[in-house]
């Protein structure tokens, strides 16, 4: 095996012989960096931070005893399909993105638009990025286009998008990060836009959007019980005004009378009422325990942090870019100078 044995001053002096090269190294990988820094678009990130309340059992306990007490059974399982460590799938879902296309951003520089339309038109790229902006606008303009155009569900509910909204789905699945927390819950969205006012406006509707996810996945069923109690209760109160419109009309009309078949007829529409007023007491009692079971169900978030405008971006400091290319020069050069006067003996 051979020995490498390296002449630390022999080196030295060999870089310093060289050091017009060496200048021209880093001066060239300088400018690079200079270039780079000064052509990468500033980023802000925004970010948000909320916990979902934990739940207790109190408040479905005490309904489900209001609940026996009218004679009604209701189940408050608390096992949900969706929890917090699939919050991220969900808010980088094709549904979830495509709900932020039409909100409206204002810019710093005072501009509104939809945030389809500014991550479409209004998003600069950086020098790097420039030949694969290039290639893909040449490809998109060779390749036939789709027949979609715009946002549709066909009857089968399967979701069809164009290509700019699919590119924009990319993008926008890129710039928002959703991180969960798996020993306290703890939920942070964060949002990266070149715009700082756009980045705080779709940091905070993101939030927003999510909640309202979440919400209406669990109140659901929920919900769908309240209309339907309400239907019932409607239906009741009517049943039970009209039985008492016909016996109040009964009694006016046949005032004095002593008639049997008249005093059959009250006893009858007197128990209708009675029964009218029964079922009408019961829907209002079942219909006040599903507003309660909505109100149950209904998540509620804690918001540990509010979103708010950025005032530094977070791009890589020009003075730092430019110190780590001018090392990068300098290295290039040592390992070219490095390879020649290495002695092997």
């Amino acid at each position: 095996m051979k020995k490498i044995e390296f002449d630390l001053q022999k080196y030295a002096r060999t870089v310093w012989n060289d050091r017009k090269k060496m200048c021209l190294y880093c001066f060239v990988s300088g400018c690079i960096g200079v270039l780079l820094a000064f052509t990468t678009p500033k980023e802000y990130k925004a970010s948000v931070l909320l916990a979902p309340e934990s739940t207790t059992n109190n408040l479905s306990s005490n309904i489900s005893s209001l609940a026996s007490m009218v004679g009604i059974g209701l189940n408050f399982n608390s096992d949900d399909a969706i929890f917090p460590e699939l919050y991220p799938d969900l808010i980088q879902s094709a549904d979830f993105t495509i709900d932020l296309f039409d909100v409206p951003v204002t810019t710093s520089k005072g501009d509104t638009h939809t945030y389809f339309e500014h991550i479409t038109k209004y998003r600069s790229n950086a020098l790097w990025e420039w030949p694969m902006v290039g290639l893909t606008k040449l490809l998109e303009a060779v390749m036939p286009k789709g027949n979609v155009t715009s946002t549709k569900r066909d009857a089968n509910g399967t979701l069809w998008i164009s290509r700019q909204q699919e590119k924009a789905i990319k993008n926008i699945s890129k710039i928002i990060d959703c991180q969960v927390d798996k020993k306290t819950e703890v939920i942070s969205i964060s949002v990266t836009d070149q715009d700082a006012f756009v980045a705080a406006c779709i940091t905070d509707t993101v939030k927003q959007h999510l909640q309202n996810a979440i919400t209406d996945y669990r109140t659901r069923k929920a919900r769908i019980d309240l209309n339907y109690f309400e239907m019932i209760f409607a239906e009741a109160k009517r049943n039970y005004m009209d039985a008492r419109v016909r016996y109040a009309e009964f009694l006016d009309t046949n005032k004095g009378l002593i008639m049997q078949t008249a005093r059959v007829k009250e006893e009858q529409l007197k128990t209708e009422v009675e029964l009218a007023e029964a079922v009408y007491t019961q829907a209002s009692e079942q219909l006040q325990l599903a507003k309660a079971k909505v109100q149950e169900k209904t998540p509620a978030f804690c918001v540990i942090q509010s979103a708010y405008v950025p005032a530094r971006h977070t791009n890589t400091p020009k003075v730092v870019t430019l110190a780590l290319f001018i090392f990068l020069g300098f290295a290039l050069r040592s390992l070219l100078l490095w390879k020649k006067y290495l002695t092997i003996k």
